[in-house]
């Protein structure tokens, strides 16, 4: 079984998505860590300041591949509301006061590390 089957045993990744993510993700040497596939989407926080005057709140830096991004929205809304480890996790950051799209956005992110995972586990 090639990288596909494995990235679809992910909670909440399908066939299709799962084979769109190894097209983009296929070079182990170039993501080598996981902070650096979470980058090339775009998913890492990016502050905003200009001087003394603009200081606005992180927020994802979106300099990273956008249709990873679309890609990995439906997958992270699947998980948030049927996988019971995440809904838990979902609990728990609701309980903090996170929005719900920063709540996305983890999930995201979290799904992009396990998609790193288990490509370089095999």
């Amino acid at each position: 079984a090639g990288p596909c089957a494995h990235l679809d045993s992910i909670p909440g990744i399908d066939e299709l998505t799962a084979m769109r993510l190894s097209s983009v993700f296929f070079d182990q040497e170039r993501f080598s860590h996981a902070p650096k596939l979470v980058a090339h989407a775009g998913l890492c926080s990016a502050q905003e300041n200009s001087g003394t005057s603009v200081h606005r709140l992180a927020s994802i830096s979106k300099v990273g591949h956008a249709q990873i991004r679309k890609w990995l929205s439906m997958p992270a809304l699947s998980v948030m509301r049927s996988d019971p480890d995440f809904v838990r996790w979902v609990g728990e950051l609701k309980a903090r006061g996170k929005s719900n799209t920063v709540i996305i956005v983890a999930l995201m992110r979290k799904l992009v590390h396990s998609v790193h995972g288990v490509l370089k586990s095999g």
